[in-house]
């Protein structure tokens, strides 16, 4: 037998050398893709014929063009591209076909069974490239070649499957997003659309370079762009011109920024308009009503969703279903498998074109209103106790804007704080819900009201956790208040324990101990499952460094089966407690435990405190790049969430996990910064001098002193950037 080619790299140049094709050298480097190249190439070995689809700018045609390249050994009548992107009259479609394949038209014979016949006896790959704007005609002719020739191979590009039989369907998705929590840094060019926007920034500045200064405004465009290569290659193209911060702060006007100026390449791939203009015009009427309609879905929507808010004139609702379905086949929406429901997205610059013909259209501010009713029937319906999933967590934040913006305070703090939804906020996502509850207060009227209260306390909560304590009493005493006179006892023993805790931050123990009693006493006289308040009294004595009250706290407490954020928070409590008596094999077991059922459950403030603590329990295992590793991710997700309280206590054992990697100028630096805000309780505190005697040990006095000097300059947001490596240097002195 004859050797495989393939394993004789030379052998297997010289073999496609001597194999026909057309295909055209690439116009650029091939970047990423190596799944897809692979899931094609294998396609093609069980399949005559392949129909690769996606959206508009997902790199169909590329990819295609590079697996023909990289195939072409195995066909030995060659691989033939024909692109239907310059043809509109579809009795054109075999005459370009034709024309690729040097199959001769010979007059007085029909053109198609020429092709049959020409093509049948050859053992070759067909690649049809742009086929979704003449569907029918592609479709026709690709099944009369597939019925005729037993060794052709069949490539389709289209955005649309043709829905032939056997047809295998590979759909083509967005290039792989940095992770949004990764460290900024080199390792960010991990990902395949970072990757492709260097590559290509590379090609018109030849001199470009990822920096930590950079690293994260290249990221943060990338998913802005949701992976799509054409929007990072126009992106990338502004290089030229522009940094990168100054792109990503102009994706707000994404349509006018990504526009091209190479005259070579068809008018919709010069522009990320242009190539939706494509899509959505190729649309049905009543397709189009609905995609526009769509868009006013914050990051996705179920089905029922979008037969309630969409489904009126001149929909009907029960067509909404099939012409999802189109949309789906047209790729122009993504549904995605999961739980017992498909969820279905728009990707951001399709949402972003889409919202701009529901403005055409005039029909705006009725799908918002009808969005907004959505939303408030989903989170004040069914039981009480019954979470909203924090999948809806956007579509929720999009209707009280909504509410807001049209004057409808009330409402809008009613659906922020209804009981389906008021842990979204703060457990899940704090960031965004220190946000909306800030907003709504002003908005509405200062009254006496129980919704008022309980925005109140979330806001008091989540100010607690950015350190503004005075400004959290004020918000809880005055909750406390309406919970009192309102007569919602719920909301007030919530705030008994929420005022303990804060009072224990503020070092006033004394004054912490009685109202953490008031709310036994009162809880007791309620009737009222006292499991929450427990859990602030046995926090508040771990923070007070009472090890033996803490464990005896822990041991009382009784999680209900359905408390899923309760146990999660319990287990962190109980991982604390064997770090704190040194069992450091124990304790990372539970604060595992902990961070998969926070991560899972969404609990975002757990995962982090969770996430943390591992990091200081690889740091007394000496597993110091483990430690550093998880530090520093914990440090990410404080500072994305705006959860201050735990920042110091991740940068003195950060400081200390660099040190012992042999970086002690920014150790020392981090360590400095970290000193000034570590508070009493912190049980590391005592390390601090440890650390900087060692410090002190490892530099010279001038260069310690202008590390630490370096470090004492720095506010948060400066020393949690040092720490993640996105600054070069400590205030320029270290």
């Amino acid at each position: 037998d004859p050797p495989d080619a393939k394993a004789f790299p030379a052998v297997e140049e010289f073999v496609q050398e001597k194999r026909p094709h057309n295909l055209p050298a690439p116009r650029a480097s091939f970047v990423g893709r190596a799944a897809q190249l692979a899931e094609l190439e294998n396609a093609l070995k069980h399949h005559r014929l392949v129909t690769l689809t996606g959206s508009g700018g997902v790199g169909k045609s590329r990819l295609a063009l590079e697996l023909g390249w990289r195939v072409l050994g195995d066909y030995p009548d060659g691989v033939w591209l024909a692109s239907l992107h310059t043809v509109s009259d579809p009795l054109l479609v075999p005459q370009l076909v034709a024309n690729a394949t040097e199959v001769r038209d010979v007059p007085g014979r029909q053109l198609v069974r020429q092709l049959v016949d020409g093509l049948s006896g050859r053992s070759a790959l067909l690649v049809l490239d742009n086929c979704e704007h003449l569907l029918g005609p592609s479709a026709e002719l690709v099944s009369s070649l597939i019925e005729g020739g037993r060794n052709l191979k069949i490539l389709v590009t289209s955005r649309q499957l043709l829905g032939l039989a056997g047809e295998q369907v590979i759909q083509l998705p967005p290039l792989g997003l940095p992770a949004e929590r990764t460290r900024y840094g080199t390792a960010v060019a991990e990902s395949e659309s970072v990757e492709l926007f260097i590559d290509r920034a590379r090609a018109v500045v030849s001199t470009f370079e990822v920096s930590s200064r950079n690293a994260r405004a290249i990221s943060e465009i990338c998913r802005a762009l949701d992976g799509i290569p054409l929007a990072i290659e126009l992106a990338a193209a502004r290089i030229r011109v522009l940094t990168p911060e100054q792109i990503r702060d102009r994706l707000g006007s994404v349509f006018s920024l990504l526009r091209g100026v190479d005259q070579t390449v068809a008018p919709r791939q010069r522009a990320l308009e242009a190539a939706i203009d494509w899509s959505y015009e190729g649309l049905q009427h009543k397709e189009q009503v609905l995609w526009r309609r769509l868009s006013v879905f914050a990051q996705g929507f179920q089905l029922g969703a979008a037969e309630v808010v969409c489904g009126h004139a001149p929909l009907a609702e029960h067509e909404v279903l099939d012409l999802l379905t189109g949309l789906v086949d047209k790729s122009l929406v993504i549904a995605t498998r999961g739980g017992t429901e498909i969820r279905y997205r728009l990707l951001k610059t399709l949402g972003l074109y889409a919202d701009t013909k529901l403005c055409e259209a005039e029909e705006a501010a009725e799908l918002r209103d009808r969005h907004a009713a959505w939303c408030v029937g989903m989170a004040t319906s069914g039981e009480a106790w019954v979470l909203i999933g924090r999948e809806e967590h956007a579509n929720l934040a999009a209707a009280v804007d909504h509410l807001l913006a049209t004057g409808q305070g009330g409402v809008a703090m009613e659906l922020a704080v209804a009981p389906r939804v008021r842990l979204l906020w703060t457990s899940q996502y704090p960031s965004l819900g220190r946000e909306i509850l800030a907003r709504v207060l002003a908005a509405a009227p200062p009254d006496r009201s129980v919704s008022r209260g309980w925005a109140l306390t979330g806001l008091g909560w989540l100010q607690i956790m950015d350190l503004k304590l005075d400004h959290a009493q004020e918000l809880i005493s005055e909750a406390l208040e309406i919970g009192g006179q309102a007569g919602d006892p719920g909301l007030a023993l919530l705030c008994m324990g929420r005022m303990g805790l804060l009072l224990v931050a503020k070092r006033q123990y004394e004054e912490a101990e009685t109202v953490f009693q008031e709310g036994l006493q009162y809880a007791d006289r309620h009737d009222l499952e006292v499991t929450s308040l427990n859990l602030f009294r046995a926090t508040a004595q771990m923070l007070r460094g009472n090890l033996t009250r803490f464990s005896s706290l822990l041991e009382q407490l009784r999680i209900p089966e359905d408390g899923v954020y309760l146990n999660s928070y319990a287990l962190l409590l109980h991982a604390w407690l064997a770090f704190l008596n040194r069992n450091m094999d124990k304790a990372k077991e539970l604060g595992t435990l902990s961070l998969r059922t926070s991560k899972a459950a969404g609990w975002s403030m757990v995962a982090l405190r969770s996430q943390w603590l591992l990091g200081a329990i690889a740091l007394q295992l000496s597993e110091d790049a483990e430690a550093v590793s998880l530090l520093r991710e914990a440090l990410q997700m404080a500072r994305s969430e705006g959860d201050w309280w735990v920042t110091e206590g991740i940068l003195l054992p950060l400081a200390d996990a660099v040190f012992r990697q042999s970086d002690p100028r920014r150790a020392a630096a981090i360590a400095a910064a970290a000193e000034p805000f570590l508070h009493d309780w912190w049980p590391g505190r005592q390390s601090l001098e440890e650390l900087k005697e060692s410090l002190q040990v490892a530099l010279e006095p001038a260069e310690f002193e202008a590390c630490w000097a370096a470090g004492r300059a720095m506010d948060r947001k400066q020393a949690v950037a040092y720490a993640l490596e996105e600054s070069e240097q400590a205030g320029g002195r270290c």
